[in-house]
């Protein structure tokens, strides 16, 4: 069966903490190679080995130092702090690196979320170059927050603005997604209906939370601002086809007869 999968990155808290991070969180892009962690005879250790904009759950795993989540992207990414760079500016490079891959920006400053200037990755080949580097990100344009540009530059940087505005979303229990959907309230109901369906019909990977299913759908029909119409109407068809053939065993089968391919929710 041909699967479409959607490698949604889920928001948490503040920058981790490298001396107690989340027991459970765990690197959340596929798509981004390597692991972070050795086996030594002491146990698993973190190892720095991910480059700025990419996605993690622990400041070790950035070359950076700081695994950062603040209102630039609804996800961890590594960072660096750029407190002696202007904003603008390229950061240095990674440790290792020749040159660098990563701009200075800084965020309103009413809003004093530490770190105050933070290293955000470039991508000046366009969005794909973001998307190479973890797949939540949304755009590739100059800095901004809130579509108002932060200064002049020439350099164009990946962002996520669905983030902008909005507190950090818990990672286990992904309370307050709907937040950030609050201009389109149909997300809510369909995506609630569809995680359903997909947990009926045993369709939720084992080990993956329902309560963030829902969020992992709105990023699917939603993928920038506005809900896709199509996509919408694929995840409606397959509630409705579902509902419609409760208490018979045909509202699995006969929903991928109506609708086509289950879309999978990789979170």
């Amino acid at each position: 069966m041909r699967k479409l999968l959607l490698l949604a990155l889920l928001p948490v808290a503040w920058a981790c903490d490298s001396a107690n991070p989340s027991k459970d969180a765990q690197p959340q892009d596929t798509t981004v190679p390597g692991d972070v962690t050795e086996e030594v005879d002491s146990g698993p250790v973190c190892v720095a080995a991910r480059t700025i904009g990419q996605p993690c759950s622990q400041d070790c795993e950035c070359l950076g130092g700081i695994c950062l989540l603040n209102e630039w992207a609804p996800f961890r990414f590594c960072s660096s702090e750029c407190a002696s760079t202007k904003p603008g500016a390229l950061c240095p490079p990674d440790p290792g690196a020749e040159q660098s891959t990563s701009l200075c920006v800084q965020l309103p400053t009413e809003l004093e979320i530490p770190p105050a200037r933070f290293c955000v990755p470039l991508c000046n080949n366009g969005v794909l170059d973001c998307k190479a580097t973890g797949s939540a990100w949304e755009q590739c344009g100059a800095p901004a927050y809130k579509k108002v540009e932060l200064f002049d530059t020439s350099d164009s940087v990946c962002m996520a603005p669905s983030a902008n505005g909005h507190a950090p979303i818990d990672p286990d229990t992904c309370e307050g997604w709907d937040a950030l959907y609050d201009a389109w309230p149909e997300v809510r109901p369909a995506c609630n209906a569809y995680c359903q369906f997909l947990k009926e019909c045993l369709y939720i990977p084992a080990g993956n939370s329902l309560a963030c299913c829902p969020y992992a759908c709105a990023r699917y029909v939603a993928p920038v601002a506005a809900p896709d119409s199509a996509l919408m109407d694929t995840v409606t068809c397959f509630t409705q086809v579902w509902s419609a053939f409760q208490g018979t065993g045909l509202l699995c089968t006969e929903a991928e007869e109506s609708c086509g391919d289950v879309i999978e929710l990789d979170y």
